[in-house]
């Protein structure tokens, strides 16, 4: 398969989106209507955009990984208290990690998109 940017391909069968800000999700439930050649009114739209919210995602146990967390707990293979979904504030990890974590993982970064179509994304800047 030829390299291409991710933007680019376009697969009969498959939707991408990055799950990134408000904006996310005000239009995602609509572009996965129309490319599922689906019509939702405004009041489907709200319902959606309710269920696709971070704090109903975060309760939901078929998307947090309550269920693998709590066997990982069981075995001993987590430590602290944790969860797949945290708090849902951007740049929270700057007050939870070291400088010195933080600078790794930075460095981690760099290496591993430069050269890539990721390196221009936002998400990736740093």
């Amino acid at each position: 398969m030829e390299n291409r940017d991710y933007k680019e391909i376009n697969l009969d069968n498959e939707i991408g989106q990055v799950y990134d800000d408000d904006v996310w999700v005000a239009s995602y439930p609509k572009a996965v209507a129309q490319f599922l050649n689906k019509e939702m009114n405004d009041e489907q739209v709200q319902l959606l955009c309710k269920h696709l919210s971070f704090e109903s995602m975060k309760s939901n146990p078929g998307v947090n990984l309550e269920d693998y967390i709590e066997r990982m707990r069981k075995f001993k293979l987590i430590v602290k208290d944790g969860a797949f979904f945290r708090t849902g504030t951007v740049g929270k990890y700057k007050e939870e990690l070291s400088a010195e974590t933080i600078t790794k993982l930075n460095e981690w970064i760099k290496k591993n998109v430069s050269g890539t179509e990721l390196e221009t994304e936002d998400i990736f800047q740093v």
